[in-house]
């Protein structure tokens, strides 16, 4: 990778898995303010009317003038979208069933305009007109285009998302009317797959992870889908599907595979968060490409010294993918945490990413780490925020319920194994969130950790190979770099699967099992019980 002369300075921030679909509905936003203030984007030209495929030649003078007189009747749709806010309630429940009335005459093009107008008027971004709207479409979901259908999905996401609870596993709550509605779009949409642009099937995948309806076998043939056309997607377009499928606990390596291809593949004009994007997802599946990861460090540190602007939060997500990998560039890590005097303005995500990078340094660096190491206020200031982020009650993993009945059961029976206090969602002195912790009854200090394996620390694997023992899912990057680093701290750190935890039905075996797995981490046969 070589950084051009003449390139200009690459500004763009690293979108997080939500921000795709709000990009997009961004843009739409953008598209219909612009529209207008040079005439609206819903209005048909004189002589013209819509039909279900879009514009249809001129019409005769009797026709041109219904066709008018609909186009007019959108434009007030539109001016009443504008004053919603200051409408009375019965006027807006008017408004609302207007809408719903005119989507089914409208082409597929101006239901996604419409649909998104209306997400942006905040007082009808109600519950009830979601349900409404996805009553309306889905008789007629077959004649929307996979781009329109997926834009309207991605709208009707964040929708669901702003109106609806969470349940006890943290995934949106809604009525069988809105499941239903997602999964009949899904069992079309899985039909056009391999006609589908790449950056719609990106914004798919994140639509579907949003609203908690990540179903494997569509994510199957969305993975398959993708990689047999990976040739044709851009680097970012690649990372952008391979990490929706991050956000959805989903892990298939021939996709991931694909995205390092098409990085290597696009090399000489990758763009900075390309770059990071690419090396963060094979980060979250600890896929281990050493050759490619160091031409990616190579290619931002040649960009920093040539003063290309790369953002701050992009640099802390690719030296923190890099500690996850295991592999360590030291003309990037001094440059960027040269960059680190100032943690103003540096997000929540991107703070904890720098702290774990220190630690990680600290740990398998110290010697080179010694002269650019973080130190002083701007370390304390660093672990301060690091620990207010991870720890407290508000900080808990949430976990599903099914996990959150086990932990309290390992918990349990780890209490009559050891003769110790057994904490669960404990905090260490390094900052670092547990599972469960067995902690001395005085001095407090941590005799065991005990982690647990399940869907929040692990991603569902959809390799062919899954349905073979022992290669069902796969760790996620940050918490192996978490196990490692408490590790090299000297902690004893025990693993318990909870699939096996399962299997394991007698109380018997299961003490059995935690005292062999205490042992083998080196806990003293005196603090058995």
């Amino acid at each position: 990778m070589t950084w051009a002369a003449t390139r200009p300075p690459v500004v763009e921030r690293v979108k997080k898995d939500v921000s795709s679909v709000a990009s997009m509905l961004q843009r739409v936003q953008d598209n219909a303010a612009r529209d207008r203030a040079g005439g609206s984007k819903l209005k048909d030209p004189p002589g013209q009317v819509a039909s279900g495929g879009g514009v249809v030649g001129n019409l005769g003078p009797a026709n041109a003038a219904v066709a008018a007189g609909a186009g007019a009747a959108i434009d007030d749709l539109i001016l009443r979208l504008e004053g919603a806010a200051l409408i009375s309630s019965g006027d807006r429940i008017q408004l609302e069933d207007d809408i719903l009335a005119a989507l089914p005459r409208l082409d597929p093009a101006r239901v996604v305009d419409l649909i998104s107008r209306t997400y942006a008027s905040e007082p009808l971004r109600s519950a009830h007109l979601l349900h409404g709207l996805t009553r309306t479409l889905l008789p007629s979901l077959s004649r929307l285009g996979s781009p329109h259908l997926i834009r309207t999905l991605g709208v009707l996401a964040c929708w669901t998302v702003h109106t609806s609870s969470v349940d006890s596993e943290g995934k949106p709550r809604f009525a069988d009317e809105l499941r239903t509605f997602y999964v009949t779009a899904c069992a079309d949409l899985s039909l056009r797959l391999m006609d589908i642009v790449p950056r719609d099937l990106s914004q798919l995948a994140t639509a579907l992870s949003m609203v908690g309806l990540a179903e494997e076998r569509f994510f199957s043939s969305l993975a398959r889908a993708a990689v047999a056309r990976s040739d044709r997607f851009s680097p970012d377009e690649m990372a952008s599907v391979a990490g929706a499928f991050g956000g959805a606990s989903f892990f298939h390596t021939d996709l991931y595979q694909a995205s390092a291809r098409c990085l290597r593949a696009h090399a000489s004009a990758a763009q900075p968060p390309d770059v990071v994007r690419t090396i963060g997802t094979l980060a979250l599946g600890c896929v281990r490409d050493a050759a490619l990861t160091k031409v990616a460090a190579d290619h931002l540190h040649q960009g920093l010294a040539c003063g290309v602007a790369i953002g701050r939060e992009e640099l802390c997500s690719f030296v923190w993918s890099c500690c996850s990998l295991g592999f360590y560039h030291e003309p990037l890590f001094q440059a960027v945490l040269g960059l680190m005097s100032d943690l103003s303005n540096l997000p929540q995500e991107a703070l904890c990413q720098l702290y774990e990078t220190h630690l990680a340094l600290k740990a398998f660096r110290k010697d080179s780490y010694r002269r650019f190491e973080l130190k002083g206020e701007v370390l304390k200031s660093l672990r301060s925020q690091y620990k207010k982020l991870k720890g407290g009650k508000a900080r808990e993993v949430r976990l599903e319920r099914a996990s959150e009945k086990l932990h309290k059961d390992i918990a349990d029976t780890l209490r009559i194994v050891v003769e110790d206090s057994v904490s669960r969602q404990h905090l260490t002195d390094l900052g670092f969130p547990v599972d469960l912790a067995v902690t001395r009854h005085r001095g407090a200090s941590t005799v065991a950790i005990v982690e647990v394996d399940g869907p929040h620390s692990l991603l569902r694997s959809l390799d062919p190979s899954a349905h073979q023992p022992g290669h069902a899912s796969r760790l996620r990057g940050g918490v192996l770099l978490k196990r490692n680093l408490l590790q090299k701290q000297g902690f004893s750190v025990v693993v318990v699967s909870e699939e096996l935890w399962r299997n394991l039905g007698d109380s018997r075996d299961r003490r059995d099992l935690l005292r062999d797995l205490l042992k083998k981490a080196g806990v003293p046969k005196e603090r058995l019980q």
